[in-house]
């Protein structure tokens, strides 16, 4: 790990997935309180969900409102995820 602090460099679509779910599900608060065995379980659960939601929207065409959103929000956007990536990657951040 040469600039992080993950031996394994995670980015993209897996990686912001894994660091929403942890923060929206408060990974290790539930942990500690409930186990890591029904931690795994939840969030298996919210991958599931997340990938049902993401095959709802393909199938319903949402893709297109893509194009109403300006380029500079969608580039806003992009690298708003590139740095919370990072960061919580960086040395020292966990």
């Amino acid at each position: 790990a040469f600039l992080t602090g993950s031996p394994c460099l995670s980015i993209g679509v897996t990686s912001i997935t894994a660091l929403m779910a942890y923060s929206n599900l408060r990974g290790a608060e539930y942990s500690e309180a409930n186990g890591e065995e029904a931690w795994v379980d939840l969030l298996g659960t919210y991958s599931v969900f997340v990938g049902i939601a993401s095959i709802v929207l393909a199938i319903s065409g949402a893709a297109k409102l893509v194009s109403f959103i300006p380029k500079p929000v969608k580039a806003g956007w992009k690298l708003g995820f590139a740095l919370a990536a990072f960061a919580a990657q960086a040395p020292g951040a966990a």
